[in-house]
C-alpha cells in the first residue's frame, strides 16, 4: 500500500505535501544502456562480462548505476568483478557510492580489491563538486531514537542517495574540517547546507505503523538554523514489527525533506 503523508506548519518548520507514489519512466538517452549494462553485471555467468558491464556503468555519470555497483561489490562472487565495482564507483563520482564503499572495506577479504575500495572513497570524500552545482550539503548528525543502530547508516545513505540526484546539490564528505568546506564553498561559489535529522521510534497501531523525521537545516559550515521539515508517513497492512517497512518509511520520508528542501533552497 502506498503510505499517507501527514503535513503541518508550524513557523518556520515546512512539511512535505501529500505526495502520490508513481513509477517514472525517463526518457534519458542513458537509460537504457545502464538498465541494460546493470542487468549484465547481475546475471551475466561470465566474469569477464560483468566486469567489463562494471567498469562501463562507472563511465556512465548516470545516479542509476550507483545501486548495480553497490550490489556487486557486496555480492559478486568474483573479486575481479568486484574490484572493478569499487573502481567504477570511484570513476563514477557519485557520493551515493561512498557508504557502500565504506560499508564493504572491512568485509572484503581480497588485499587488491580492499586496496580499490581505499582509493575509490579517497577520491570521493574530496568533496565531489558536479559542473553547475549551487548547493553543498553536509549530511550531519542522526539523532536516532528508534534503538536500531542500523538506522543511522539508512538515513545517511538514503540522504546522499537523494541529494546525489538532485540538479545543482553536491554532498560534502563525512568529517570534512570546517576549513576545507569553507574553501571548496569559497572557490565554487556555493551556498551550504547542513542536514540534522531526527528519528522518532517507530509508532505501531494495530495494522499501521507510522514513521515520523525532524530534520533541521543549518548554515554550513555554522549551526544556523535556517529551517526544518517533519515529514510523517503512515504504512498500513503491516503485520507486528516489520523492520524492512520501518525501513522504507524512513527512506521516503527523507525523500520527502528533499523535495522540500529544493523548493525552497533559493530563499535559505
Amino acid at each position: 500500500m502506498v503510505p499517507m503523508v501527514v503535513a503541518s506548519r508550524v513557523g518556520r518548520w515546512i512539511a512535505p505535501a501529500i505526495v502520490l507514489v508513481v513509477a517514472s519512466h525517463a526518457s534519458d538517452a542513458r537509460a537504457e544502456p545502464v538498465e541494460k549494462l546493470a542487468k549484465e553485471l547481475k546475471d551475466n555467468e561470465d566474469f569477464r562480462v560483468r566486469t567489463q558491464a562494471a567498469l562501463s556503468l562507472g563511465k556512465s555519470g548516470s545516479a542509476d548505476a550507483v545501486s548495480p555497483l553497490c550490489d556487486a561489490l557486496a555480492g559478486d562472487s568474483s573479486e575481479a568483478v568486484r574490484g572493478a565495482s569499487a573502481a567504477a564507483l570511484g570513476k563514477l563520482g557519485k557520493p551515493a557510492g561512498l557508504p557502500c564503499l565504506e560499508a564493504r572495506k572491512e568485509a572484503e577479504a581480497s588485499a587488491s580489491v580492499k586496496s580499490q575500495i581505499g582509493k575509490s572513497i579517497a577520491l570521493l570524500s574530496k568533496g565531489n563538486v558536479p559542473p553547475g552545482s549551487k548547493y553543498y550539503v553536509s549530511v550531519g548528525k542522526v539523532n536516532n531514537k528508534t534503538q536500531r543502530g542500523e538506522v543511522d547508516a539508512i538515513v545517511r545513505e538514503a540522504a546522499t542517495k537523494k541529494l546525489g540526484a538532485m540538479s545543482g546539490y553536491a554532498v560534502a564528505p563525512k568529517g570534512e574540517a570546517s576549513a576545507a568546506a569553507k574553501r571548496i564553498i569559497g572557490e565554487k561559489s556555493l551556498k551550504g547546507f547542513q542536514l540534522l535529522t531526527t528519528v522518532d521510534p517507530p509508532v505501531y497501531d494495530g495494522d499501521k505503523l507510522t514513521i515520523a523525521l525532524k530534520i533541521t537545516v543549518t548554515s554550513y559550515p555554522g549551526s544556523s538554523i535556517l529551517a526544518g521539515f517533519s515529514p510523517k508517513l503512515t504504512q498500513s497492512g503491516v503485520s507486528g514489527t516489520d523492520k524492512a517497512s520501518e525501513d522504507e518509511l524512513v527512506k521516503m520520508a527523507i525523500d520527502r525533506a528533499l523535495d522540500s528542501l529544493e523548493k525552497v533552497a533559493p530563499s535559505l
